[in-house]
């Protein structure tokens, strides 16, 4: 290779053509100081991450600090809790959480049921106020004298532990005539 066109092209490429080699190497550059800068940050950001400190970021989603039921007497809280999918640590959603006072009345053990969130620095504190039906705590016959206690207690539609409704109740009370006992 012609040695002015060499020099040439080493200028503008800044490419390394050994001569009688085929071999080309690129030179080694000192890094810019930015670019350690860079890395620098970047190295902060990820050790920051790992230590479980996001940086500071208002548009980062809400978390539910705590979960409470207010007005629960004969619902345990671990029943409540297994009804609404708001649970402490999940991300805040409104929309989940007016889903749960729905879940909380399907379930037939609560008159009314309603949500109140009180957004603190810790997360969002949601509270649920229930109030609960009156349930059932027995269930008695009365001039019986054909059928057990038993046999009617697995006829009757209403059971110890069921809410109070009116209709099932009186369901119960107007039951047919039960066949006797062989």
């Amino acid at each position: 290779m012609c040695g002015l066109y060499r020099d040439r092209l080493q200028e503008e490429s800044a490419i390394n053509i050994q001569p009688n080699s085929d071999v080309q190497t690129l030179p080694q550059r000192r890094p810019q100081a930015w670019s350690n800068r860079w890395i620098l940050a970047v190295g902060l950001l990820i050790a920051g991450a790992a230590h479980g400190q996001a940086p500071d970021d208002a548009s980062a989603p809400e978390r539910v600090a705590e979960v409470r039921f207010n007005g629960l007497a004969a619902v345990t809280p671990g029943y409540a809790n297994s009804v609404v999918r708001t649970s402490a640590g999940a991300t805040f959603d409104q929309n989940v959480v007016d889903q749960d006072v729905s879940r909380l009345v399907a379930t037939g053990k609560f008159a009314n049921a309603d949500a109140t969130v009180e957004h603190t620095a810790a997360g969002a504190v949601i509270t649920f106020n229930v109030t609960e039906r009156t349930q059932i705590t027995d269930i008695r016959f009365s001039g019986n004298r054909k059928f057990t206690d038993t046999k009617l207690t697995k006829e009757v539609p209403v059971k110890v532990g069921d809410p109070v409704d009116t209709f099932h109740n009186r369901e119960g009370a107007e039951m047919p005539s039960l066949s006797p006992l062989p």
